[in-house]
């Protein structure tokens, strides 16, 4: 039986411009894998900011006694906006 490096030694001898092709495409898909992974992160990022947007805009809506009523204040609703804890 034939060994698997024999086939591919076999094979780069007589496809020698193929070999090269070969580690283009296994390196762009390892690239490929990496791009898709940061696209990931960067859609969970944008998606809080857009929830947070939207926290932020309905808090900065209600009146300084609705906020007092759920014990928050205007400059709580400022802090949060720049990403500050209001809890600290």
């Amino acid at each position: 039986m034939t060994s698997s490096i024999a086939v591919r030694n076999s094979f780069a001898k007589q496809n020698a411009l193929a070999v090269p092709l070969f580690h283009l495409a296994e390196i762009l898909r390892m690239a490929s894998h990496q791009v898709h992974g940061i696209a990931t992160l960067l859609n969970v990022w944008l998606e809080r900011r857009r929830t947070a947007a939207v926290a932020s805009k309905m808090l900065s809506a209600l009146s300084d006694r609705e906020l007092r009523d759920i014990g928050v204040t205007r400059f709580d609703v400022q802090r949060a906006q720049w990403g500050d804890s209001i809890r600290d």
